[in-house]
């Protein structure tokens, strides 16, 4: 939520050996699943948002989630 008022944001997924599997620095685009144009495999994956309110202030998260199908 509030994505649409932020001045700067970065969007990372990363594999388990910290590879970028996925970036984006527009609040709009959506990940697919999928890492050159093959749907990632079942495991864990860690996200990183960085971005800047309208306010001037930071806001970093992170976390991690799990792919299933």
């Amino acid at each position: 939520k509030g994505i649409e008022f932020n001045r700067d944001y970065k969007f990372t997924i990363y594999n388990r050996w910290g590879e970028i599997i996925f970036y984006t620095e527009d609040p709009n685009e959506t990940w697919d699943g999928q890492y050159h144009n093959k749907l990632c495999p079942i495991g864990v994956y860690i996200y990183k948002i960085d971005l800047i309110d309208i306010y001037g202030r930071t806001h970093n998260l992170d976390g991690s989630f799990l792919m299933k199908y």
